[in-house]
């Protein structure tokens, strides 16, 4: 749950994460590398498990990339391609 400051505490999953109100990302890129990042780092997310935030990609955008993140606590998988980022 949100508190006044800003933050999603979730102590059972140990996520803290600052998010500022309004805050997004938008970015653009050729569809068919994006759809390539997401096959590559799905193979790496857990199909059956216990966790359910393993079978999640993440995906961060900095100044002129895009990077997806994918692991099942076994193989992880780090994919960064090119984007126009703005925030």
């Amino acid at each position: 749950m949100p508190d006044n400051r800003g933050l999603i505490n979730r102590p059972e999953h140990g996520i803290k994460r600052l998010i500022k109100k309004g805050e997004f990302m938008k970015f653009e890129l050729d569809r068919s590398e994006l759809l390539n990042a997401v096959t590559i780092a799905a193979k790496a997310t857990a199909q059956k498990g216990v966790r359910p935030i393993l079978a999640n990609i993440l995906i961060e955008a900095e100044n002129d990339k895009i990077r997806l993140v994918a692991t099942d606590m076994e193989a992880m998988s780090i994919i960064e391609i090119p984007a126009d980022v703005t925030t």
